[in-house]
């Protein structure tokens, strides 16, 4: 149950955090791939999506985001 919590929380931190990139939250999926990728997906649009890294394993920060598909 801890888990699950840690990776709601997360995921959420990392979902405001994409304020810092010039990216509306909510039109945006974030699906985790390993523990520090993930693919931040249009709502509306699927193939458009950037691949993002966060600054190591359950951080809430974005090392890096960047767009990999239009």
């Amino acid at each position: 149950m801890f888990n699950l919590l840690s990776a709601n929380t997360q995921l959420m931190s990392l979902q405001l955090g994409l304020r810092e990139f010039g990216l509306h939250p909510v039109e945006w999926r974030i699906i985790k791939k390993t523990e520090s990728r993930f693919v931040i997906q249009s709502t509306t649009e699927d193939n458009l999506y950037f691949v993002g890294e966060v600054k190591n394993d359950n951080s809430k920060q974005w090392r890096y985001i960047q767009l990999a598909g239009l």
